[in-house]
């Protein structure tokens, strides 16, 4: 999924109501979370010019972008009910993806993966 199609999905929900820049600094956000915590690698600050830019979560586990934008704005909007609810979403589709990396990584000069379960 590109930076573009993520800002997408997420307007599709709520059209026109949030400034650009706020979706593209909460991508970021998250990118740079992905790429800290499951990745173990630097993450680039995500802008508008990139719209194009491939985020690292593979199209099995884009969702979490779209979910994380929709749920931060329910955040900053105060409805704490649609919160909870996209943020339980996000966080399954979160563990999704952290598991899917985990059964993925190699360590080392190994080729060893972890089992999927």
């Amino acid at each position: 999924m590109t930076v573009s199609e993520a800002v997408e999905r997420s307007s599709a929900v709520y059209p026109g109501e949030l400034d650009g820049k706020i979706l593209y600094s909460w991508l970021s956000e998250l990118e740079d979370r992905i790429c800290r915590e499951l990745l173990d690698k630097e993450s680039p600050v995500i802008s508008e010019s990139d719209g194009d830019r491939v985020l690292s979560a593979p199209d099995g586990y884009a969702e979490i972008y779209p979910l994380y934008l929709v749920m931060k704005r329910e955040l900053t909007s105060g409805n704490t009910e649609r919160y909870n609810c996209y943020a339980e979403n996000f966080n399954l589709a979160y563990k999704r993806y952290g598991d899917y990396v985990c059964r993925n990584r190699s360590f080392g000069n190994t080729s060893y993966k972890f089992p999927g379960f």
